[in-house]
């Protein structure tokens, strides 16, 4: 930058408003924004880097494959459109055999835009490396939605350490910003359930995330939970409650039914919970935001000087996990606690 500067042209403006880019402001108040051309309706957008994750053995590779299963065959997922897109699969995770049994579960035919590729190396945060193979992928094949899985494999770097996934992460959206391809990332939770790796991955999303969960009823085996704890480019999704079930039937390539079954479940429990974690966002979203014993009262919960009794101690757990999440933080009030509205990462 100095070097640029010193050969500037005009050496009186600064080298780096020449980096600036200036929008036209006036176009931007007068018009509308043009519509998206949602990948997946209301999920992905082109031209985003999104991510799902969820904890070992609980099904995102089975997910990720039912959503390249309706993607390049222009279907739906939870009442949620697919415009049909070639897609490509970077598959550092997977042995082929694996991946060969697994697309038998499938309705994919051979005709279908699907491209799978075996990724022995880690491919992504090499800067120009990684966007040039992106690049060269698009082209050969179109542009597609690329199904990267996993962070975990394909990244040598440390995700635990502040900034370098974000860095990779932020690099590979600004390269993908106008462009009609969009990427989803799989990635691995800790064992507390969340995300691993530092908050600064989430902040580098330039799409959506998605978290894919077990059920905590030892009796729903089959039952998972979706949600979508951050969309930058549309609404938060409600959370969605399914029952998963793998057929291990090998299939022709004639078949028309999907060895991979999402079942959308009825839960008026977790009807009600959405309605108590909206109503706990409103509240917090007040100048003050809200103290805890006064949103107890306000959800009509029975509490001590412990907090909310045994029956709503776990659904507190969890509306206390889902407002941090959702860009709540927690402060002291005196001797009480409070949510308000986070200043550094915004409240969703």
């Amino acid at each position: 930058m100095r070097s640029e500067q010193a050969a500037a042209a005009d050496p009186d403006i600064p080298i780096l408003f020449t980096k600036l880019t200036p929008l036209d402001t006036s176009n931007m108040v007068e018009t509308d924004p043009p519509p998206i051309q949602w990948l997946w309706d209301g999920y992905i957008a082109p031209g985003t880097i999104n991510m799902l994750h969820g904890e070992g053995g609980v099904g995102k590779s089975m997910l990720a494959l039912k959503i390249i299963e309706q993607a390049v065959a222009g279907g739906e997922l939870f009442g949620a459109a697919f415009r049909k897109v070639p897609v490509i699969s970077l598959d550092g995770e997977n042995a082929p055999n694996l991946i060969h049994n697994r697309i038998q579960l499938t309705t994919i035919r051979a005709d279908d835009p699907l491209h799978i590729y075996a990724v022995p190396v880690a491919i992504l945060g090499l800067e120009d490396l990684t966007t040039s193979l992106i690049d060269h992928l698009a082209t050969t094949h179109g542009d597609a939605l690329f199904v990267i899985d996993s962070q975990r494999a394909l990244w040598s770097g440390d995700e635990k350490e502040q900034d370098q996934a974000g860095i990779m992460l932020r690099g590979l959206a600004r390269h993908l910003e106008g462009k009609k391809s969009a990427v989803l990332i799989i990635h691995h939770d800790t064992k507390a359930g969340a995300y691993s790796g530092t908050s600064d991955i989430n902040a580098a999303l330039s799409g959506c995330r998605l978290h894919l969960e077990r059920s905590k009823n030892p009796n729903e085996q089959t039952t998972r939970h979706l949600t979508q704890p951050k969309n930058r480019v549309a609404q938060e999704a409600p959370r969605r409650v399914f029952e998963l079930t793998i057929e291990c039937k090998p299939r022709t390539h004639r078949a028309s039914v999907s060895g991979i079954t999402l079942v959308d479940k009825e839960d008026s429990k977790e009807a009600k919970y959405q309605i108590i974690l909206q109503q706990a966002k409103t509240l917090a979203c007040n100048t003050g935001g809200t103290l805890w014993n006064d949103l107890w009262t306000a959800l009509d919960w029975e509490w001590n000087e412990r907090g909310p009794i045994t029956t709503h101690r776990e659904p507190w757990t969890r509306l206390k996990t889902d407002m941090h999440d959702a860009g709540f933080d927690t402060e002291p009030d005196g001797k009480k606690k409070r949510f308000v509205k986070s200043l550094t990462r915004g409240a969703i």
